[in-house]
């Protein structure tokens, strides 16, 4: 028996001042204590945001913003992981470390589970009616927000360096500029369930457009991300690469979809494994995670096409996420969690971040209405649809979130700019459901 616990302590074990830590004080004991916080936090964040009748979202990244350095300081993420619990607890540094990595770690599958959970949502078969206004809607929820978000920055640096610091800044106006494309119709959806609006053309429309927005928004930040790591050069052939590398994967989904998916789905049907499901979901899942990433897209972009081509297998979707929330009820969370506990509100309180998130606020909003709501009038819908259309693809959340973490982790966002786009979104959580609520009613949704 000792000769297996030294055994087991060599393999586990890591070196602190030269010694080997005992299996009793493994690093990663305080991941235990810090995931039965956030635990407990998201359970009851949720139900204080249901008594408001607020986004369960916004909750969760209160819940980091007070168990981070806003507040408590339970955990800080960053370059230099820290603890307020340090002295309290006797944490070693390598703890907290390794505390860190495991919740960034779980933050970014949260993510991925995310966008799956999105596509085993989306059915395409019931958005071919609205597609062509769907798709106008996206392109101009798309090319004005990206030029609102990429010239507000280019204006703003002249009054406010301190926005980009030592960052070259066109790299950083091109991120901020693809991050404001993106779109999050989830708090919409809630409001247009809420008043009973939810099977109408308004909707639909706007669910198409959110696909297709998404899908032009990845694509924009995989090229984004080519354009800083080969430091600020990006001629038209690696564009065509990237161009290409989305179009091949798209191709493997489509195969997977028509030859691949309809054997395993059979073969989960007839097994007495009643996991089987789960295990066939979550390996498509992973696999289309990695794809992703081999052919230089973001992760979240094969997630999300999983769960699309599932979602075409009705009985076998339904399973699926049957199955899948138990998993996604508490590792979602704590990607937003993870968003709070990158934020220093002291930052996002200087009179810096309070007036560009205010205009940050203006920008995002504006452009998405005055975008999105040109693309429904192309198709001639009534001005307070399209308005509707407009302010429904204005919200922000998920999505966006996922993006602004990205270009915080790489270091094109400063901890300033990040700050404010994270207050940005808090604001549109609380501003747009209150403008749909307020129009809907006076607007003639349509119901073909």
């Amino acid at each position: 028996m000792i000769v297996l616990l030294r055994m087991a302590n060599r393999t586990l074990g890591l070196l602190n001042n030269g010694d080997r830590v005992s299996l009793a004080g493994s690093v990663f004991n305080f991941v235990f204590f810090i995931l039965a916080i956030f635990l407990v936090s998201i359970k009851l964040s949720h139900y204080v945001m249901k008594k408001l009748n607020a986004p369960l979202v916004l909750g969760e990244i209160i819940v980091g913003l007070i168990l981070g350095p806003s507040l408590l300081g339970l955990l800080v993420l960053g370059t230099d992981p820290t603890s307020s619990l340090t002295d309290l607890f006797g944490v070693s540094k390598k703890e907290i470390i390794s505390t860190a990595d495991v919740i960034l770690f779980l933050a970014e599958l949260g993510a991925v589970f995310l966008l799956f959970e999105i596509g085993l949502q989306i059915d395409l078969r019931g958005l071919k009616k609205q597609g062509k206004e769907s798709a106008l809607v996206a392109t101009g929820g798309v090319i004005l927000p990206f030029l609102g978000g990429f010239l507000l920055l280019l204006f703003l640096d002249i009054f406010m360096p301190e926005l980009v610091d030592n960052n070259d800044l066109i790299v950083t106006a091109l991120f901020l500029g693809v991050t404001l494309t993106a779109t999050s119709i989830g708090i919409s959806m809630r409001v247009f369930m809420d008043l009973k609006q939810l099977d109408t053309k308004t909707a639909r429309v706007l669910i198409g457009a959110a696909i297709i927005d998404d899908i032009l928004a990845l694509f924009l930040l995989t090229v984004a991300i080519s354009y800083f790591e080969e430091k600020n050069s990006l001629n038209l052939a690696e564009v065509g690469q990237i161009a290409l590398l989305t179009v091949g994967f798209f191709g493997v989904t489509l195969i997977t979809a028509k030859y691949f998916l309809p054997k395993l789905v059979r073969l989960s049907e007839t097994s007495k494994d009643r996991y089987l499901t789960l295990i066939v979901a979550l390996s498509l899942l992973f696999v289309f995670s990695w794809l992703a990433s081999m052919m230089k897209l973001a992760p979240i972009i094969g997630a999300f096409m999983a769960g699309l081509i599932i979602n075409q297998h009705e009985t076998f979707s339904d399973r699926v996420q049957e199955q899948i929330i138990t998993t996604t009820h508490w590792v979602v969370p704590i990607f937003f969690i993870a968003v709070g506990l990158k934020v220093d509100l002291e930052t996002l309180l200087s009179p810096v971040a309070i007036l560009f998130t205010v205009l940050l606020f203006f920008v995002a909003i504006l452009t998405k209405i005055v975008g999105s709501a040109i693309g429904s009038l192309l198709m001639r819908t009534k001005k307070k649809d399209a308005i509707v259309v407009g302010i429904g693809m204005a919200a922000r959340g998920e999505v966006l979130l996922v993006f602004a973490s990205t270009g915080f982790a790489i270091g094109v966002f400063t901890p300033l700019l990040y700050s404010s786009i994270i207050g940005m979104v808090v604001l549109c959580a609380i501003i747009i459901p209150l403008l749909l609520r307020y129009i809907m009613p006076t607007a003639e949704i349509s119901q073909q």
